[in-house]
């Protein structure tokens, strides 16, 4: 056919310098910066923008093996067809048969350079590996909210902490799952998805037991019988309504802090209250 198969394969091996070489047919040698790759060049019917799909590079995919390829794109753009949509279609095709086991794991080895803590990625491989075990399975774009959240329940109200983890975790891999063209939706989005179901993320409070006041004054008679510096600093402590931060480190209560013999208060300077010694005058006092 005129027009067509201008190359040999002497030739494609013989042209060193830079440029495109049309072998016919929208097919192209390319070489650039001393590699060489195949094109299939072609203007695309909508926009009339020209358009280059690669084809592959000239040490894997021979003369004869790219000229089948351009044949195959110029048959599709013959019958109206768009060659690098076709090419796209059948990458996500092939990409949405990926378990989400085998895309975690990838997910996570992308990802890990980034941690410097040995234990975030270690942490990072187990929870997706021990709790998300009936994800790993599935088909990642098969897998719904409602998977997830068979995931999370079981141990959102014992190991709150490892759930919000998790969810977290699972929720980024969805993300870039997403971007990739894998999946439609993230069934893992705490904002769109999770939120609704499980509420708030935040721990009910949790407070400290607490002595009665009635047995408060019996406390103090057998606490003052003891002469040590924790004694000391609790009894402190319990008559100024100090904060204990205020007491820890601290190797004594008078270096903590100043009496003023005239009016017979606690004044706590600025560095015994804050990381900044900035301020050297009073911020807070208590009564004793």
């Amino acid at each position: 056919m005129p027009g067509i198969y201008r190359l040999s394969a002497r030739a494609v091996q013989l042209i060193k310098r830079d440029g495109l070489f049309a072998d016919g047919g929208n097919l192209y040698l390319a070489r650039k910066n001393g590699g060489a790759s195949w094109l299939f060049v072609y203007k695309d019917r909508v926009t009339g923008r020209r358009r280059e799909m690669g084809l592959g590079p000239v040490h894997t995919v021979s003369l004869q093996e790219a000229r089948q390829k351009a044949e195959e794109a110029r048959k599709l753009l013959w019958n109206g067809g768009d060659p690098i949509a076709a090419k796209r279609g059948q990458r996500a095709a092939l990409l949405q048969q990926r378990t989400f086991g085998d895309y975690a794991d990838e997910f996570v080895k992308s990802i890990l350079p980034d941690f410097k803590n040995e234990k975030h990625r270690y942490q990072w491989e187990q929870t997706l590996r021990v709790y998300a075990t009936s994800l790993r399975p599935k088909l990642i774009g098969d897998i719904t909210t409602a998977d997830v959240l068979a995931v999370l329940e079981p141990i959102w109200r014992t190991k709150r902490e490892t759930a919000q983890r998790l969810q977290g975790r699972l929720e980024r891999v969805f993300q870039a799952a997403k971007v990739a063209g894998l999946v439609q939706d993230n069934p893992a989005s705490w904002k769109d998805k999770l939120k609704v179901h499980f509420g708030t993320k935040k721990k009910a409070a949790e407070h400290h037991a607490a002595m009665p006041y009635t047995d408060l004054p019996a406390f103090m008679v057998e606490l003052r019988q003891r002469t040590s510096l924790s004694a000391l600093a609790l009894e402190f402590t319990i008559l100024t309504a100090a904060r204990t931060g205020e007491l820890q480190g601290a190797a004594d209560i008078r270096r903590l802090s100043c009496c003023s013999s005239s009016d017979s208060r606690w004044w706590f300077p600025s560095c015994s209250l804050s990381s900044s010694c900035s301020r050297s005058r009073p911020r807070r006092c208590v009564c004793l």
